[in-house]
């Protein structure tokens, strides 16, 4: 006959291996780049953008695949948002690149990626790699990842320094949801994820 701690042992590991993972098989990314993350539906990332901007999007076009591939240009921190829909509505790439260096607000952007990256790294099993990206090196792309890969932030940095702080600011933000395959190949202004 079993005892009472020994037949909890398989539901103990059982219990550990689901809370590792279970991340990756949620609904939605823990990875939220201010109200958006991959995994809502594509409406609730417009109404988030209205709430932000008083508008919704530039345009939404179909891709390949049913993907739908929807632009905005955000004026909270001037830059391009690129968001890429499954046929169900439901994002699954999203990626943002500030465009406006020299004015400050690139460092607001970086202030607020850094908060964000924070609490991404308080979900239980999340990873970073920082890929040699470093203030002494910042060229490359960093990224964030859950246990078994199928969510990613990747932040990519080309060189430039943030405006009057000799730290390096970031280029594009990308959160993707992998399961649905390599959206940076559709997005033509991506950079080369290490996927």
């Amino acid at each position: 006959m079993l005892s009472v701690s020994r037949a909890r042992l398989p539901l103990t590991a059982l219990c550990l291996f689901a809370a590792s993972c279970g991340v990756d098989n949620a609904a939605q990314s823990p990875f939220a780049l201010w109200g958006m993350r991959p995994g809502q539906p594509l409406n609730q990332v417009a109404q988030f953008l209205i709430r932000q901007d008083h508008r919704s999007w530039e345009r939404c076009t179909p891709i390949a695949g049913g993907y739908r591939r929807c632009v905005h240009f955000t004026g909270w921190v001037v830059g391009d948002l690129i968001v890429i829909a499954d046929s169900g509505d439901k994002v699954v790439y999203i990626r943002f690149s500030p465009s406006d260096y020299g004015s400050g607000r690139d460092l607001m952007f970086d202030y607020d990626l850094s908060g964000m990256e924070r609490r991404w790294m308080r979900v239980k099993g999340v990873t970073a790699n920082p890929n040699g990206v470093s203030d002494q090196n910042p060229r490359g792309t960093a990224y964030f990842t859950t246990p078994r890969g199928r969510y990613k932030a990747f932040v990519t940095f080309d060189g430039h320094l943030c405006t009057g702080k000799p730290i390096p600011c970031p280029a594009h933000v990308i959160l993707a949801d992998l399961r649905a395959g390599n959206l940076a190949a559709v997005d033509s202004g991506a950079p080369r994820l290490p996927l």
